[in-house]
């Protein structure tokens, strides 16, 4: 899993998970890989089916589909110093430190970027990741 150093953003503040997902798609968005339509239908997405994007304990994979503005293929990595909920704070099933967004531009790079990332993200890892205060930090992490 290759992102580069300009996709990263370490520590964010305590949000709600609308901010948070604006947050984590930003460097997106700056770098073009994705269009402002991209990071709304993140959000809608969320808003219309539940918290599906929070694959593990503490990992949050936001995306939405090619066609919602998708540019080019690239990851981002954002973590945030608390967790962000998405429903309850109570339900903390639905929580994550680490946001991995995902602009993919056909269905099949969707999933193959989906499975790598599934591959290699163990709760040790994510746990390391959260914790992260430095991009050679996280690059250590990942390599």
């Amino acid at each position: 899993m290759k992102i580069e150093n300009k996709l990263i953003l370490l520590q964010q503040d305590k949000t709600d998970w609308r901010t948070a997902l604006k947050i984590s798609a930003e460097k997106l968005l700056k770098e073009n890989y994705i269009e402002q339509r991209y990071i709304d239908a993140l959000i809608n997405s969320v808003e219309t089916l539940g918290p599906y994007i929070v694959i593990a304990p503490n990992l949050a994979i936001p995306h939405a589909r090619p066609e919602d503005g998708a540019i080019k293929m690239g990851l981002s990595l954002t973590t945030f110093k608390e967790p962000i909920f998405f429903k309850t704070e109570a339900d903390n099933r639905y929580s994550a430190r680490v946001f991995i967004t995902i602009s993919a531009i056909d269905y099949n790079s969707h999933l193959e970027m989906l499975k790598s990332l599934a591959s290699k993200l163990s709760e040790k890892t994510i746990e390391k990741l959260s914790k992260a205060k430095t991009i050679v930090e996280i690059k250590n992490i990942l390599s």
